[in-house]
């Protein structure tokens, strides 16, 4: 009688667990902050602000569980505290989560971060980052979802020259939250 109770029970839990391919849209606001500290121990701190956009295309599993590739771009404004430039973001990576109900947890990986400054010369640090991430289901067609980023660049170009940002700077700490709407098609629950 045990057995079958738990049989009964297996399939009643993943009888309406659906797995398939989504692509989940987003447009959202993004806030950084940017402590820097220079080899000669001058510091330096800026703020920006801007909009992301991007997608995840994935796949969710029969269980909790999805996986996805994911695209951010963006612009904005980075305003230092001599300077105030442009910027273009662009990033690549992957992202595992966890979908509880109405809630989705999410860990990613962004294995190419970019940040292009429009100033003369162009200035372009790369690196990669993680990223913890919480969305709501607003509906079964919109998340509201709220991202950490964190950063890590390892090289600056300008005008053609290439060098390690540790080069320059002893710290560099760049720490990023994002809020975004998104539009999930493909699964659902």
């Amino acid at each position: 009688m045990k057995k079958v109770l738990l049989l009964l029970l297996a399939v009643g839990l993943t009888s309406n667990a659906q797995a398939g391919v989504y692509i989940d849209p987003f447009l959202g606001l993004n806030s950084s902050s940017t402590t820097a500290t220079t080899a000669s121990g001058a510091k330096a701190n800026s703020s920006s602000s801007g909009i992301d956009y991007g997608a995840r295309l994935g796949y969710k599993f029969s269980s909790p569980w999805f996986f996805a590739a994911e695209y951010t771009g963006g612009s904005g404004k980075d305003d230092g505290e001599s300077s105030s430039n442009d910027y273009t973001k662009t990033i690549l990576g992957t992202v595992i989560g966890y979908d509880i109900g109405k809630h989705l947890l999410a860990a990613g990986y962004g294995f190419s971060d970019k940040l292009t400054y429009k100033s003369s010369p162009e200035l372009e640090i790369k690196g990669t980052n993680i990223k913890l991430g919480y969305a709501y289901k607003a509906t079964n067609k919109v998340n509201i979802n709220l991202d950490l980023v964190i950063p890590n660049y390892t090289k600056a170009s300008a005008a053609g020259n290439e060098i390690e940002i540790s080069q320059v700077f002893s710290k560099f700490t760049v720490t990023s939250i994002l809020l975004s709407v998104s539009f999930p098609i493909g699964y659902s629950k």
